[in-house]
């Protein structure tokens, strides 16, 4: 026990030394500048804000012809149904469209006669080429039939020759002298086999000129039917049934023009809240040019440009904070992100490029929005 009593009391003990008061301090003043800069980072991001403008659906009113802004029926901001009149035009272009629509259909009775005559012209000479060939295909023909019967009568010859040849040769005649006079003659069989190629010689010529014979026929066919279709052939080469189907559409829009009136009523596309005229009482119109537009307050959104930097801030579906006038606090969510971004004219601080925006829409939830002039700025902040 006393020799274990000694060696613990003579055992070294260690102790830890105190951190230099330098390492502390750089240590504590890093986690306080973390923690501030954190802090502020939150801050920032809370506090930052972004400015949309208010949108609504809309459908235009446009004019369908040229005319003069007559009278406005409806008011700014009135509610409309559909087929509603909204506003007069006086049609003070009819007098100078009829005119102009007959004389076009003028311009189109010569085209039409100019049509006709090269048809004429061609029809002429076309006619005379097939005429020419009818008739030289009737003259072949005819020659060919010719040779046909020349050659079947040097067939039948023939044929005729090889019966009396056999015969006599045979010796199937009761005429003692006769048959005196053939044997004494002595006869080679050569005469025998040039008579059947002769023979087969004309039937072999008769049947081609038969063939031909046939092919002219069909040709004279073929020529026929294409000259009875010649005359519409021609008419729709040159144009005829274009310009005759111009003039019908024609003459229907001049009757169309007679029965104009003199004011024409533009007429509501759906139901909505009338919008800002862009056209005023004396102004002249374009056919196409927007007079009104109707907003469909019901389909309310925002439209909000953000840089692209913070994009990613916004991913659709991302809930925001909406500031109306008034200190009205309302929320609303992103719809979607666009494939495409635009360019500004502004540069970012410290940047020397044109920076990009990407216009987001954002739709309401929740409550309803509170009433606002479209086009106001509305206030958009992250939600806390």
């Amino acid at each position: 026990m006393s020799d274990l009593a000694v060696t613990e009391e003579t055992a070294p003990t260690r102790t830890i030394a105190p951190a230099p008061p330098l390492r502390t301090a750089l240590t504590l003043l890093t986690a306080l500048i973390a923690s501030v800069g954190l802090t502020g980072w939150i801050d920032a991001t809370q506090s930052i804000s972004f400015t949309g403008y208010l949108r609504a659906q809309t459908s235009s009113v446009v004019a369908e012809h040229s005319a003069v802004l007559q009278k406005q029926l409806v008011e700014t901001g009135s509610i409309i149904e559909a087929s509603q009149p909204i506003a007069t035009l006086n049609n003070d272009q009819r007098p100078e469209r009829l005119a102009r629509q007959q004389r076009e259909i003028a311009r189109l009775r010569m085209e039409l006669a100019r049509c006709k005559s090269q048809a004429a012209v061609d029809l002429a000479w076309r006619s005379k080429e097939i005429d020419d060939e009818i008739l030289q295909t009737r003259l072949k023909s005819a020659l060919l039939l010719k040779e046909q019967f020349a050659q079947q009568v040097r067939e039948l010859a023939w044929q005729d020759f090889i019966k009396q040849y056999d015969a006599i040769a045979d010796g199937s005649s009761d005429d003692v002298a006769v048959k005196s006079l053939i044997y004494s003659s002595g006869l080679p069989d050569e005469t025998r086999i040039r008579a059947m190629l002769q023979h087969d010689d004309a039937q072999n010529a008769a049947e081609a000129h038969s063939a031909q014979l046939k092919l002219c026929e069909q040709r004279l066919t073929e020529l026929s039917t294409l000259k009875a279709h010649l005359p519409s052939e021609i008419e729709r080469a040159v144009g005829v049934e274009v310009v005759t189907a111009q003039i019908a559409r024609a003459v229907e829009d001049l009757s169309r023009l007679e029965t104009e009136s003199k004011t024409i009523e533009l007429m509501a596309t759906g139901w909505g809240t009338v919008g800002v005229f862009r056209k005023q009482v004396g102004d002249h119109v374009s056919k196409g040019d927007v007079v009104v537009e109707v907003l469909d307050e019901d389909r309310r959104h925002l439209e909000l440009q953000i840089p692209t930097r913070h994009i990613a801030e916004f991913a659709a579906g991302t809930e925001v904070v909406l500031l109306f006038p008034g200190g009205v606090k309302r929320h609303g969510r992103v719809h979607s992100v666009p494939p495409q971004t635009i360019h500004s004219p502004r540069k970012v601080a410290g940047e020397s490029n044109v920076e990009s925006l990407v216009t987001l829409r954002v739709d309401p939830i929740e409550k309803l929005w509170p009433s606002m002039p479209i086009g106001s700025a509305i206030e958009v902040k992250f939600a806390d």
